[in-house]
């Protein structure tokens, strides 16, 4: 089983197999053996779950598990996630360890490196949403200003055909026209 720490609970991500038993989709930390090994933050063995006090919830023994290890995976003492292995045997665990510690230290730092990998890419597309918004701003203002030179293009002639009316009708323009170019 495989457990995502969210503020505090084991939420279920998944199991392989797949199993007809319905988990608990949520685990407390101290409740069973997986609770136990998340609040602890160690590795949590147990040769026979059937006769093992510390496993609380039915789940894993109504599953067809014998023997279990609960592995919290753990990045500067905080919990990221859990995985739990189950045997349908008795299982002897009392010199593995050191092997089960590298394995959840191997999967500590792989379940690190995915949440910022989702981070990152999370972060990126909140970027390209900033990044579409503003170049759709940038292409308004664009067209306003193009707007805006057409019109100031317009009043430019008529200011133009205004001053030749008035010559035209024998008088002087008395205000120059400040938007001339010549």
């Amino acid at each position: 089983v495989f457990y995502l720490n969210h503020e505090g609970i084991l939420r279920l991500l998944g199991e392989k197999p797949s199993i007809e038993v319905d988990l608990d989709k949520a685990h407390a930390f101290g409740k069973c053996l997986c609770g136990l090994a998340a609040k602890e933050r160690k590795i949590v063995f147990s040769s026979d779950i059937h006769h093992d006090e510390r496993c609380q919830l039915q789940d894993c023994i109504e599953a067809g598990a014998q023997s279990f290890v609960a592995m919290p995976l753990v990045k500067e003492q905080e919990l990221l996630g859990l995985l739990g292995l189950a045997w349908k045997e008795s299982y002897d665990f009392e010199n593995e360890l050191k092997f089960y510690e590298t394995l959840a230290a191997d999967l500590s730092i792989a379940l690190y490196n995915a949440i910022l990998y989702e981070e990152v890419k999370e972060h990126a597309e909140k970027l390209e949403e900033k990044v579409k918004e503003r170049t759709q701003e940038l292409q308004k203002m664009v067209h306003l200003m193009a707007g805006r030179e057409i019109r100031m293009a317009e009043l430019k002639n008529i200011i133009k055909q205004l001053k030749e009316q008035i010559r035209a009708a024998g008088f002087t323009p008395v205000v120059d026209d400040p938007l001339s170019e010549d």
